[in-house]
């Protein structure tokens, strides 16, 4: 659940809503047809090991995909290449700067209330292009490394 609070603080830093545009435990593509289901950011977590007596540990991959009609504040359309980096550079942004905003060091599941303390958000990897898809859609992934505690 560490990831979809990471998602909700991510939402709230850079745009977007969660369930809409920034989505849990899901992957980008329908495995059925292989055809892109939604524009936005898709957060995966890879749990790694914990030593007894560390805090809780978490990787989380983020997949950044636009392919549809993004515009410029002048309301002239930016690329999908653009618009697909434009985004992956603002979540490494909020990213690199979370040790120094305090809103990072605590996070909570709005839907939920669940909370999650002495968070500390680093990035693990910085974003890395994946195979186009078929309708063109360029894919960025960035991987973030996470410490917490529950609570």
């Amino acid at each position: 659940m560490i990831t979809l609070a990471i998602l909700y603080w991510l939402a709230s830093k850079i745009g977007g809503t969660v369930g809409v545009n920034w989505f849990y435990e899901q992957l980008p593509v329908d495995p059925n047809t292989g055809k892109l289901e939604s524009d936005g950011v898709y957060g995966q977590t890879v749990q790694a090991p914990r030593e007894q007596g560390q805090d809780l540990h978490t990787f989380v991959t983020l997949y950044v995909v636009v392919a549809n009609g993004v515009t410029d504040k002048n309301g002239n359309p930016v690329p999908s290449k653009q618009a697909t980096d434009d985004l992956a550079d603002s979540i490494e942004d909020a990213v690199s700067n979370a040790l120094d905003d305090s809103t990072a060091w605590t996070l909570t599941v709005p839907p939920t209330g669940q909370k999650f303390t002495d968070v500390r958000i680093l990035t693990s990897t910085g974003k890395n292009t994946m195979p186009m898809m078929a309708n063109g859609a360029i894919v960025k992934s960035l991987e973030i490394e996470v410490w917490y505690k529950k609570g």
